[in-house]
């Protein structure tokens, strides 16, 4: 599931979430891309304790965004702080 983020302007970036499992094991993944499109933080650990469903993993990711400066590295951490406004609107709409 890809989430763009927009501002009252621009386009701020976009937010991805997803699933994967092989033999060895299953987990959700995330990524953080700014406006340029540039990966800004990605991570194949994003736990849920509600529903396993992408809304939800999605729903997580920006509650993350919004409360924490972890598990995310300096670039993502500044772009969640300078677009949080956009990031609350988004989180309201899924």
């Amino acid at each position: 599931m890809t989430l763009d983020i927009h501002g009252d302007q621009d386009w701020c970036g976009s937010l991805k979430v997803g699933f994967y499992s092989d033999h060895l094991g299953a987990f959700w993944w995330w990524e953080v891309s700014n406006g340029n499109g540039a990966l800004l933080d990605s991570s194949e650990k994003l736990e849920m304790a509600g529903p396993q469903t992408p809304r939800e993993a999605m729903r997580v990711l920006l509650m993350f965004l919004l409360c924490t400066r972890e598990p995310f590295n300096d670039k993502a951490a500044e772009w969640s702080r300078t677009h949080r406004s956009a990031l609350e609107k988004a989180l309201a709409e899924v």
